[in-house]
């Protein structure tokens, strides 16, 4: 275990345990306020096998430090015997020779520590009066707890700065809560932290479930890359056979490829969804912690932050599974202006400084009804095709426009398409473009022409099954040395409507719920505990299990009207759908909310009291299926 990630008890309730190199002030009022935290501080430094250093200055005396000791800690003399711990004269501390010597003050808090390790003590604690250095000389102070951070990095040692607040103005505050990791203070009679033990634990979770995460990406990735060399080697070894059966064995291994793929690209997403839905739902309730609380903006932005993280990732993971053509699709009304104008910055920083960006966006464009995590993948795999045919530099045009086909510009551009008003979504790039055989193969699932561990061949095939199953069509055209033009045409939406803007949830609407009692069903302990705060929080009363069997009993132990039901699909011993099944004999009206990492879950013999949500889910889209369930027709 490294010193940084071991935690010691302060002994001061407010500030609970903190790692060693761990260096804070604390304002205090009056002399007992000192000794209220001074006390607790160095009895918890004892009794942790610590070497303490207590650094006395007004208005405490001496005489007073050892007197409240021997209150507080009764075997006192046992650690005096041990010579566990020192009490050192302000002036002695900070003024050896008679004058102010930083290094020498820095030095001798060194050889204490030292002293202290070499004695088997497992750190050292220490305080110090510092009101009168920060109201002297900013600049000294400023230097002198610079030096402390410097000493304390990496080190088995705790320091608290005392600074009295009655006397220090509001520059002299922020200064001293600049110079330190957090601070103490007495407010309205109450000790508060700046930064909260809650808010530094919750953000250590994030953070080690976003190692985990990153630690099974990498190893699900190794086992796609090692599967995929082996295919391309069956391939390659199946191009040897007779030229009659050539082609057609060539397709059974792409299909098996695909296939191959696509389950594994089902098991990451589960397993990443699972996570994802964790992490964003406890992400979630953290920033209606903090907009209520207020106190710390800085720390809500960084939470807002890693909740678009969590959101960028489960787009990435939906990408994964339209890979294999499983994506469940959700299709939204959207403007593609809106779209582009949203991933901009990232597809510049894709394409890299040395290719000019252009988009030409029509004004007065069309919506279209499409899934918006697929329309980001279709315009960045053609981005990425379109930067990697120009690796010397060149030009990349993004355009969009309103279009009204007839039946004889359809038939010109080979489209499998009714006339009508589409819009039309064009990626021209002026690279090294490609032949008329090439264009033949360009969107065959693992056809591609670059160099051997360049690309998968599935970026393109992955483009037209999204477009084609989104009801759209592409068309190409490319000359060899001047670039090629992709042109996506999907239909046009002349709805005026906004889709899920009667199902946001947002926080402080009243009571969602109105206390009905929902039946929660999910195997993974950190879906379910998060879950059920979101129902909690929008006013719903839950009865919860961890499966199908769990369920059941519940239920019976504890028989309650019930009108919906959320159940994950996948779980041990009794599937959601067979306990929604057996639940429905119970309860022929019950409402039904499928919850699943996976995409590829049939549901449609349940009916219309039945509803799908892919995790991961936020608040929104949990609260927002719910009440499209229960506002329709009891059944």
């Amino acid at each position: 275990m490294t010193p940084n990630s071991e935690l010691r008890k302060t002994g001061i309730s407010s500030v609970g345990d903190v790692a060693w190199g761990t260096h804070f002030c604390y304002f205090y009022e009056t002399k007992q306020d000192l000794f209220d935290s001074l006390i607790p501080y160095f009895k918890a430094g004892l009794e942790n096998n610590e070497f303490c250093v207590w650094v006395v200055s007004e208005p405490i005396t001496e005489e007073e430090a050892w007197g409240t000791l021997r209150q507080a800690i009764p075997n006192l003399e046992e650690y005096l015997a041990r010579q566990s711990i020192e009490l050192i004269p302000h002036n002695e501390w900070f003024f050896p020779g008679g004058t102010y010597d930083l290094r020498k003050t820095i030095k001798q808090a060194k050889k204490k520590l030292a002293k202290a390790l070499s004695h088997n003590y497992a750190g050292m604690r220490h305080n110090g009066e510092t009101t009168w250095l920060l109201m002297t000389d900013r600049q000294d102070f400023h230097k002198f707890e610079a030096e402390l951070n410097e000493l304390i990095a990496n080190q088995r040692l705790i320091i608290m700065c005392n600074l009295q607040a009655g006397v220090s103005a509001a520059s002299d505050i922020l200064d001293a809560l600049h110079t330190h990791q957090f601070a103490v203070a007495r407010r309205h009679g109450n000790l508060q932290v700046v930064e909260t033990q809650e808010l530094k634990e919750a953000k250590e979770v994030i953070q080690e479930l976003n190692l985990e995460l990153e630690q099974r990406v990498l190893e699900r990735t190794r086992e796609l890359e090692a599967s995929n060399e082996v295919l391309r080697m069956e391939i390659t070894q199946r191009k040897l056979a007779e030229a009659a059966l050539r082609q057609s064995e060539e397709d059974l291994r792409q299909a098996q490829k695909m296939e191959a793929v696509g389950r594994l690209a089902g098991g990451i997403a589960h397993d990443f969804n699972n996570l994802l839905t964790g992490i964003m739902g406890y992400t979630e309730l953290a920033l209606l912690k903090l907009q209520q609380d207020q106190t710390n903006p800085q720390l809500e932005n960084y939470v807002q932050e890693i909740k678009n993280g969590c959101e960028r990732s489960a787009t990435l993971i939906s990408q994964l599974l339209a890979v294999s053509r499983k994506q469940l699709l959700q299709p939204k009304i959207i403007n593609l202006n809106e779209v582009i104008s949203g991933i901009q910055n990232l597809l510049q920083a894709v394409i890299g400084e040395n290719i000019k960006f252009n988009t030409y966006l029509d004004p007065a464009l069309h919506s279209v009804e499409i899934d918006p995590g697929q329309l980001d993948q279709v315009i960045m795999n053609l981005t990425i095709n379109a930067r990697d045919a120009m690796p010397q530099g060149g030009e990349l045009n993004i355009e969009t426009h309103n279009v009204t086909l007839n039946q004889a510009e359809i038939e010109a551009l080979h489209l499998d398409a009714p006339p009508g008003d589409y819009v039309m979504l064009a990626v021209s790039d002026t690279g090294s473009g490609f032949d008329a055989e090439t264009k033949q193969h360009i969107f065959e699932p693992f056809y591609t022409t670059k160099p051997v561990g360049k690309g998968t061949g599935l970026g393109l095939s992955t483009v037209y099954g999204i477009i084609r199953q989104s009801k759209g069509h592409l068309w190409v055209t490319s000359q060899v040395g001047a670039g090629t033009t992709f042109r996506v045409y999907l239909p046009a939406c002349h709805s005026n409507g906004t889709p899920d803007a009667a199902n946001i949830a947002r926080p402080g609407e009243g009571s969602t719920g109105n206390r009905e009692t929902v039946l929660l069903v999910e195997d993974e302990a950190m879906v379910r505990a998060v879950t059920r705060e979101l129902l909690e929080m929008n006013g719903f009363e839950t009865i919860e299990a961890a499966n199908g069997l769990s369920a059941i009993k519940a239920l019976s132990e504890n028989p309650r009207a019930i009108r919906l039901i959320i159940t994950d699909v996948r779980m041990p011993d009794m599937s959601g759908l067979e306990l929604v099944d057996k639940l429905k004999q119970i309860y022929p009206g019950l409402k039904v909310l499928f919850i699943s990492g996976y995409a590829d879950v049939e549901i449609a013999a349940f009916g219309s009291e039945v509803e799908f949500l892919q995790k991961p889910y936020n608040m929104q889209q949990l609260i927002g299926k719910i009440k499209a369930l229960l506002a329709g027709p009891i059944g």
